[in-house]
């Protein structure tokens, strides 16, 4: 009999994203063993020992575990060994590649960084009964990334489909904000032909396709040589991340056009030069950015972007003031978190107050650093008014003014009012709360993305395969 595993994501906040990292990981594992994938996001908490011993007998039960998701993956580890005492319980993710030794207090191993260099080795001990306690991504390491596992979600039509399939074309980041966790996750750069990215769009064909790249500009060939592939595919659309100044040029941006790239995620987050300066997001330069947006838009890639709760200085008024002006598509907001286990975290303590050393508060949703000169109940202040300005409809009628075409414009409000969506269910819950109680009781409960936010998906296919 075919040994089997289970792999499951925790409930994280937003929730409703398909997640690469545990398809790769089934993909990498399931010539030797049965590989199941469970979305514990799906699922109430009483209930996760009776969907484990329903996949009983397992050699492994493999989680991914997010700062955010710790007091999730202490529960599950001991729903998991209730119900199946015999299977290996491993824990990989962010949490595991900052603080192993933490997490090895409650796993019986952990995995360091990417899964596929090592993938051959883990299953081999796995295999023979003799698992080690670490395993860890070796630096300058090559290695084969297949094609992830998409086939094996559990009832992939239950996601929002509004983003796309995701797909991955690049490892890490060239730059250096000290805020970012990719430096952690992924330290090196490593950029894969296309046609890897052509390989998986065949096996995968996606209506929608978001590229989740932390970078996907750290090359500019690259970039060029996956959007034209992109444009060969039969997705009606893509979105990706990079940097607002990667826009700022004529050839990438035909190139994005061709290719019917909709959107970039540009991490903007403050319209103070020196707020960013606290962070060295030296590559941002404030006085460009409306110009820069506006030439994209002129392109018909749209901009959305992020704004960082906590920046030393930073207005989150002046910041939706300027949202209005550049119509920018969506705002992503996150909570100025330095990652537990890392260097920066200690100079940082210098220059605000943390307000808890527990991992979990550092989950970029809870309000857990303080800078200089400002107050946890001003910052929780700040980013309510913010989320309740740049989603309210009529930021949403001014924020779509530069778009002529009615249907692309429709575009702009369904996306718009859909991924907003997760941020008014941050202020109904208050999220914010820094102690976590209304976060944790909101991802104890299963998510369903509901039939009003089903039919508003639908609505923007249609106009998406109606303008590719």
């Amino acid at each position: 009999m075919t040994p089997r595993v289970l792999l499951a994501d925790l409930p994280t906040f937003p929730r409703g994203v398909v997640s690469l990292s545990l398809p790769v990981v089934a993909a990498c594992l399931r010539p030797r063993f049965e590989c199941r994938l469970l979305d514990l996001n799906f699922h109430a908490r009483e209930g996760w020992e009776r969907l484990v011993a329903e996949r009983a007998p397992l050699a492994m039960i493999g989680l991914k575990v997010s700062a955010q998701g710790l007091p999730a993956a202490i529960e599950a580890t001991a729903a998991a060994r209730r119900a199946a005492p015999g299977a290996k319980v491993v824990w990989g993710g962010e949490l595991p590649t900052l603080l192993p030794d933490a997490c090895l207090a409650h796993a019986d191993a952990v995995v360091k960084g990417r899964f596929e260099p090592v993938a051959a080795e883990f299953a081999a001990d796995l295999e023979s009964g003799a698992l080690k306690r670490v395993y860890e991504s070796p630096r300058g390491a090559a290695y084969e990334t297949p094609v992830p596992a998409l086939d094996l979600l559990e009832a992939p039509g239950r996601y929002l489909g509004f983003m796309g399939l995701p797909l991955e074309t690049s490892l890490g980041c060239v730059q250096g904000c000290t805020f970012c966790m990719v430096h952690s996750v992924q330290p090196e750069v490593a950029l894969p032909s296309a046609d890897r990215v052509v390989r998986d769009l065949a096996a995968h064909p996606r209506e929608f396709v978001n590229v989740v790249d932390y970078n996907l500009a750290n090359d500019r060939a690259h970039l060029l040589a996956v959007a034209a592939a992109l444009g060969r595919s039969s997705a009606a659309g893509w979105m990706g991340e990079l940097c607002l100044q990667d826009l700022d040029d004529e050839e990438t941006l035909e190139a994005l056009a061709r290719s019917r790239c909709r959107a970039v995620y540009c991490g903007l987050e403050s319209v103070s030069a020196a707020s960013l300066k606290t962070v060295a997001k030296r590559q941002n330069r404030v006085d460009d950015y409306l110009r820069i947006i506006r030439r994209a838009q002129r392109a018909g890639v749209e901009v959305g972007t992020g704004f960082i709760v906590g920046l030393e200085g930073s207005d989150p008024g002046a910041f939706a003031e300027f949202c209005d002006e550049a119509g920018v598509l969506y705002l992503k907001l996150t909570t100025l978190t330095f990652n537990p286990g890392t260097k920066v975290r200690a100079v940082m303590a210098s220059q605000g107050t943390f307000l808890s050393d527990a991992p979990e508060a550092q989950d970029g949703v809870r309000v857990s650093f303080v800078p200089r000169g400002a107050t946890r109940e001003g910052l929780l202040q700040g980013a309510r008014a913010l989320i309740r300005r740049f989603y309210s409809p009529a930021s949403l009628w001014r924020r779509s003014r530069h778009i002529s075409d009615p249907a692309r414009r429709a575009q702009f409000i369904l996306f718009s009012r859909l991924y907003g969506a997760a941020y008014r269910e941050w202020l109904d819950a208050d999220l914010l709360d820094p102690e976590g109680r209304a976060l944790e009781a909101l991802l104890s409960r299963p998510w369903s993305k509901g039939a009003g936010t089903a039919a508003l998906e639908t609505a923007l296919s249609v106009l998406r395969r109606a303008t590719a």
